[in-house]
Parts: structure tokens; sequence; C-alpha cells
């Protein structure tokens, strides 16, 4: 390079390596085209040029990678393998221009810097003691393939391994099979969030394999980093690291527990604490970059013992992940581009044809040249672009049925419960606002002492500031600890609780936490449906509680489809924008108005009517919809079949099984029947909106047996109908009594779904 130049490279002869030269008459900006300055020449311009590249360059693979599942990360990386010398950089101009000598040690920092924050924050995501726990069951999936392929990689890596420098090779050979058999908590929770699996048993099993492979390949990487001294050293190294991971605990972890002592609950975290706690990974991995150990061992700890969850890593995670992963991260995809170049492979493709067939997945690869480190990148690519578009294609959740009634294939519904026996109800609510509404509904259920309820209470939260998606029981010791993390969890149960102490019959309480994504959060909570023989399970509509936002409001009426579509047993739907229902428990007479068109859902509402006949001061009014008689409506275009008798005959005998609760005894009549003819649908709307009444309660099916019900066409002109169904969006709307009659929209398993179950689950 000329004397003028601003960087000077050399090799020196007697080590080997390239020395950089780097005058310090300029600074690292430039002063401007018009000063006669090129900006490709200083580290600022070229610096923000990079990251500005290699974004945008990702998030277009991303959006063209997309209907094939391909992950984030694998774009990204495929972004610095174009952007490195494989492609775009095999001109040694825009090379230089892209990747100049004088960038390389700024470059490499900012990829150290970003490989610290997102070690730190997986680990601050994690969830140890529950993944700890899931790991006792599966730690055989985590051991043993790590020891199987580490070993087979040794032996394959030895026999292709090319004649040289005999310490270099003996080194490779152990660090590569080291690295390659490493499967990385990050990439697999990231993965499995973007598959909607964590929460599934498979996802559970995969995080606690993952956390013990980590854990095995952390531990053989220090091992081989630093087998070349003596044992004393090796010693004196164990020691320290020890020591520093025990301070870590008796020091961070209790100054951290004071913090959040003194933070109120459901106020955030001073900004000094967090800014303190942000520095934090860079100080841990200069420590443990001093005591001789890999400088990411210190963030990885430091993760691991902050306290998981909110207010602290959800503060942590909202203020840094944005900057980490879409700042700092691109730097060291920049970093693995450089130093991939396919172009180097081409005459070795069997030993490619060797590593593939061996590899499963892995990050980065450190005592290597440039020709396997490129083969390693690929193997990542390829390994991970094809597993993971098969697993999101071909994986049906599948469970292993544990209890009696599911393995009989017996779906639990209110029509075929037996008398004398317990009525199981899962009740399940978002915030403080749903609490009284669904007490008050569960009280309307009518506890007895021949038919005492079951509640199974499940607070549901999202996942945010951990990987590991949990369904807790909850006792009073377990709120106290939780009460810190999740401040609402606690009044909410306790009132349920106190209406326990309370009720007019026997209900026994049972309190879950379900904390998931909203994507999967309806897995847990159905299958715990399933394992309780659960009669009802009521979800809360997306629409009562006024104070959320449109986004979680949304967000949760996805968890409700979610549930609609997965719900085996019985599901109802509570409408009750304006907490109408939580005051009417408290009235001397109870009112409910059931409407009746036929089928299952229909019959549902009906035979949870006949339940709360028998409480007192109760009254039951049906509205029945039927047909002219042999009039080919558009109710029913098609020939009954044996199918639609049934399903009459069933109507009809539930029916008569109300009309005979009236109680001719007594004064008050607690039992009403209308019967309306129509003809089509427009004609029910119409009969429904001149029934309307002061009613505390009104239950409806989703689904009606009548033909189609022109839902199809209905269905364009209303917002809910996809989940309230045409009658039941009526009801709920300002149509019918301004939209303040709470109302209770009830949807019956599916019996191809029980058909289905019976052949699928398995002892």
């Amino acid at each position: 390079m000329s004397e003028s130049s601003i960087t000077t490279v050399f090799n020196d002869a007697r080590t080997g390596q390239m020395i950089v030269c780097l005058k310090n008459d300029r600074t690292v900006g430039s002063l401007g085209v018009w000063m006669g300055d090129n900006p490709f020449d200083f580290v600022v311009p070229v610096t923000l040029f990079q990251i500005i590249l290699v974004s945008l360059l990702s998030k277009a693979l991303h959006y063209v990678l997309r209907p094939i599942n391909t992950p984030k990360f694998i774009c990204c990386v495929i972004a610095g393998i174009l952007l490195g010398p494989t492609f775009l950089g095999r001109h040694e101009e825009i090379l230089g221009a892209l990747f100049p000598v004088r960038q390389s040690l700024f470059l490499n920092t900012l990829s150290k810097i970003g490989t610290t924050y997102c070690v730190f924050l997986t680990c601050l995501k994690m969830d140890v003691v529950t993944t700890l726990k899931s790991a006792k069951r599966c730690w055989r999936f985590g051991v043993f393939p790590f020891l199987a392929s580490f070993l087979v990689t040794v032996t394959l890596f030895s026999l292709y391994s090319p004649n040289g420098n005999a310490n270099q090779n003996q080194m490779s050979i152990y660090h590569f099979p080291n690295i390659f058999t490493l499967s990385s908590f990050a990439v697999v929770s990231e993965t499995l969030m973007e598959l909607n699996l964590v929460a599934t048993e498979l996802g559970q099993i995969a995080l606690s394999s993952a956390m013990i492979s980590e854990i095995l390949q952390w531990t053989t990487m220090e091992l081989l980093f630093n087998s070349k001294f003596s044992m004393r050293f090796l010693i004196v190294l164990l020691i320290g690291a020890t020591g520093f991971a025990v301070l870590l605990l008796l020091i961070i972890r209790p100054l951290v527990n004071i913090v959040l002592e003194r933070t109120p609950p459901g106020k955030p975290i001073k900004e000094a604490y967090v800014v303190l706690l942000l520095l934090g990974p860079l100080v841990m991995a200069a420590i443990s970059d001093t005591f001789g150990i890999y400088f990411v061992m210190g963030p990885f700890l430091y993760g691991l013992v902050l306290p998981n969850g909110p207010p602290l890593a959800t503060t942590i995670i909202e203020r840094s992940e944005l900057i980490v992963y879409e700042f700092f991260m691109p730097f060291f995809f920049l970093l693995i581009g450089t130093r991939t170049d396919l172009t180097l492979i081409h005459e070795h493709w069997e030993v490619v044809l060797v590593v593939l067939a061996i590899l499963f997945v892995g990050c980065l690869v450190k005592v290597i040249d440039t020709e396997v480190f490129s083969v390693a990148v690929m193997s990542v690519v390829v390994m991970t672009s094809i597993c993971i578009p098969l697993i999101k294609s071909l994986y049906r959740h599948r469970r292993v049925c544990k209890t009696q009634t599911i393995q009989e294939g017996s779906v639990k519904t209110i029509q075929n419960i037996t008398e004398n026996t317990p009525f199981n109800i899962v009740s399940c609510v978002h915030t403080d606002e749903h609490v009284h509404n669904m007490i008050a509904l569960i009280e309307a259920c009518n506890p007895t002492t021949q038919s005492p309820l079951y509640v199974y209470v499940v607070h549901l939260i999202e996942l945010v500031g951990k990987s590991t998606p949990i369904l807790l029981p909850m006792n009073k010791n377990k709120r106290k600890s939780l009460s810190v993390n999740y401040p609402n969890t606690n009044h909410i149960l306790r009132a349920f609780e106190n209406y326990s102490n309370n009720s007019s019959g026997p209900v026994t309480v049972l309190s879950y936490v379900n904390v998931a994504p909203y994507r999967s959060m309806h897995e847990a909570v159905c299958n715990l449906a399933e394992d309780n023989s659960v009669h009802l399970l009521i979800i809360p509509f997306h629409q009562n509680d006024q104070t959320l936002g449109s986004h979680l409001a949304s967000t949760i009426r996805n968890l409700n489809t979610n549930f609609l579509a997965n719900a085996k047993g019985t599901l109802g739907i509570l409408v009750d924008r304006y907490s109408v229902l939580s005051g009417s428990s408290s009235k001397l007479s109870f009112d409910v108005g059931i409407f009746f068109i036929g089928g299952k859902d229909d019959r549902e509402a009906l035979a949870l009517g006949i339940r709360m006949l028998e409480r007192p001061n109760t009254r039951v009014t049906l509205f029945r919809f039927v047909l002219p008689t042999n009039e080919d409506s558009r109710f029913n275009g098609l020939v009954e079949n044996e199918d639609e008798n049934l399903e009459s005959t069933l109507d009809e005998s539930l029916i008569d099984e109300f009309i005979a609760k009236n109680d001719i005894s007594s004064d008050s009549v607690n039992v009403v029947y209308h019967e309306a003819v129509v003809e089509d649908c427009i004609q029910v709307l119409k009969a429904i909106r001149g029934m309307e009444k002061d009613y505390d309660l009104v239950m409806v099916g989703k689904r009606h047996s009548m033909g189609n019900f022109v839902e199809e066409e209905m269905s364009n002109f209303m917002d809910n109908a996809d989940q309230l169904g045409i009658l039941g969006d009526m009801l709920a709307s300002n149509e019918f009594c301004n939209g303040k009659v709470p109302v209770l929209v009830m949807q019956c398993g599916d019996e191809k779904r029980v058909k289905q179950l019976e052949k699928v689950c398995h002892i």
C-alpha cells in the first residue's frame, strides 16, 4: 500500500501472523466527500453502511423464505455469507470497500459485544428450575446424543483430517466435534417460539435436552481449551470459576432481590437500577476473561442468577432486546460472512457430504481454518433450513393420554353428567376485571351436596422475560413467591378462595398459573381440562375488559379461536362487557334466557339451564324456534337423514326434561317455555329482538343443526360470528338489550374429534 495510506499491512515472517499498522493522524470519521475523503476509508461510515446493508438484506431474505418457515437467524447467516467473499466480496475492490482491514478489529469487537448480550438475554429467559425438573424425565435426550455424536464426529474427523501441523490437527479433532455436537438452547428456544411449539410436550423435551447439551458443551470446551496447561493450573481455574459463580449467587442475587422488594407491585424498576443491570454483562465478561475463563461464561452465569419473568427480566428485555438483535448481532453475522468462503471447498465436496451427514446444528467455530469453517456454516444453514420446515409441516400435536376418561374416548359434557357426581369447571381469567362475573356464573351453576363444584381457576399470563412456559398449581407458599413477578395473580386467586369459603354450596377451588405465549397458551389449559374430566371450560370474551388495548384484545381473540378449535369438551365464551353478571348474583332472583334452535351446542346450553333450575329463586325461560310443518325452508334444504332424526329426538327429549322441571307446588313459576314458528334466519333475528327482557344471563349454542342456517351469508354482516355464532353475535351486540345482557355461548366438543382421539390415544 502507498505511504499515504491510512493502513499498512504486512506479514510477520517469524510468527506467520498478519500485522496491521494504523496511523493515528486521522479520526475514525470522514471529513466528507467535499474535502476529498472517501467515506469507505473510515470506520464510522463503513460500520453504518454494513449494518444498514445486512439488516435490509436479512429482512428481505426472511420475507422471501418465510413461506418455507425459515428461521430469522438462518436468514441473517445467509445475508452475511452473501456479503462475504463467497458472493459479493469475490471482487477485491468490493471486499476491500465493505470490509476494510482498518475496521476489522472494530467489527470483531462489536460482534463480541453482541454475543455477550445475546448469551445474557438467552440465559435471562431461562427458567432453570422448571427446565431442570423437566430434565429429570428426559436427561437421556441431552446426554446420549451429545456423547454419541461427539465420539462419531471425532472418529470421522480423524479419518478426514488433512496432514500438516500435528498440534493444530490434534486441537481441531476435538474442538470441531465439540462445537458441532451442540444443540444451542438459544437457537432451539427461538426456533420453537417461531414454530409455536414451545408449550407442547415436544417443545418441553427439546428445551430440557438443549440445556443439558449446552451445559455439557460449555464444560467440554473449557476443558479442551485449557488441556495444554498443567493440572495445577486447571485446578486453580476450576476453583476460580466455581468461586465466581458462588459470588454471583451470594452477592448479585441478594442485591437484586433487595431492588425487587423496594419496587412497589405493578410499578416499573427505577432507571438507575436498570442501567446498572444492563452494564452487568460487560462487567461479568471482563471479569471472566481476567480469570482465564471464556468471556461468555460471565454473562452466561449472570443471566442464570438474575430472576426471570416480570418485572426485572421483562424490563431488561424490553429495553435491550431490540438493540441487541437488530444492531449488535448483525455484526456477528457479518463476521461469519467474512470468514466463510464457499469457493475454497469446491475440491473437497466429499468432505462436505460426510460433515453434513453427521452434523445437526452449530453456531461458531474457533480453532479451524477458513475451509472447514465454511463447511460448518453451510452445515448449519442447510440442516436447519431442511429440518425446520419439515417439523412445521409434519408435526401434529398428539398427547399420550393419562386419564381413564380420555383413554376410553369419552369426552365429558354437561348433557352426559350423571346425578350425584361432581361438576368440574375450568375458569380462565386474564385480568381482575374477569373475576367477579366468572364467580357469579360459577355460583349460578348451583353447587349442591349431591353435586359439588370443582373449579380449576387458571390465570393466563403472557410469557415475557423467560423462554420456558409453565402451568403451575398454586398454594399459599407459591403464591407468595410469585407475588413479586405477578402481583395480580395473588389478588385473583384469593378472590376465588374467598368465594369458595362463602359460597351457597360446596365449591372446591384449585388454582393454577399458566405462563405461555398467547399462540400456544390454549395447549396446557385444554390438556388440564382433558386430564381432569372437565364438563365445562369457560373463557372470557376478548371485549369484556374495556381497558385492554386493541392489540391485546386482538391477541386474546386469536387465543379464543385456538380454544374453539382445540377444546374437546364443552366450551363456553362469557360475554359481559359491562360486568352486569357480577351484580346479578346478589339479587333475590336470577333470570336466565335460553334461545334454542337445535343441535348439540344448543342442548349444552339447555342442559346447563336445567342444572341452574335447581338453584333457589332461579327462573329459566326457553325460547324455541321451529319450522312450519312440512315446509321446505332455507333451514333444511336436504332431506332428513338418520343423523338428523337422532338430533331431533335428542332435542325433544331434553326439552321434555326441561318442562318437567316446573315446580307446580311453588307459587312462583321457575320454568317458562315459548315456541315460535319461523321460516328463515331473518325471522329468527326479528323474533329475538321482540323478546328483549331484563335477563341476568342469556345462553345460546354457537352452532345449530337445522341446515346451514345461511350462516355464510349472515356472517359477512357480523363482527364476531366466527366465535359466537350468528345468534350469539346478535345477542351480544347492541341490537339486543343495548348489549348490556351477559351472554354465554356454548360449543360442544366435535364428535369427529372424539373418534380421532379414540384412535390416537394409547396407554
